[in-house]
């Protein structure tokens, strides 16, 4: 597998399907299990996203599969559906102002860490 280092943790890693991956944690770090790990090809980032994960594990470990490439932005919840509230648990990726990663058709890009914390 050819790999080649982008910007900080990214890696794109060359083969198969498109792919985002990375872990989930909380603010001091540690790996947070049970959330859904979202893509939304609208920057809004609301309604249901377009590419949602499965729940995170015990390593806090995610991955999307998304059809062909583009622009997308990232987020985590331990909810799916309507607004975030008050004691759930939210994260948004944020390698950049956006909260976005661009993605083509067939790359696997890894190292899309994102911390997640608790709605006031």
């Amino acid at each position: 597998v050819d790999a080649d280092i982008t910007s900080g943790s990214q890696r794109k890693l060359k083969a198969g399907g498109t792919i985002v991956s990375g872990v989930v944690r909380d603010a001091v770090g540690k790996p947070i299990k049970g959330l859904y790990v979202g893509a939304y090809r609208d920057s809004m980032m609301i309604y249901k996203p377009d590419f949602i994960s499965n729940l995170t594990g015990e390593d806090g470990a995610y991955t999307l599969t998304l059809a062909g490439g583009g622009e997308f932005f990232i987020v985590a919840r331990n909810t799916l559906g309507g607004p975030a509230e008050k004691g759930d648990l939210l994260g948004r990726y944020a390698g950049n102002e956006s909260h976005s990663v661009a993605v083509k058709p067939g790359e696997k890009l890894v190292g899309i860490d994102i911390v997640a914390e608790k709605v006031e």
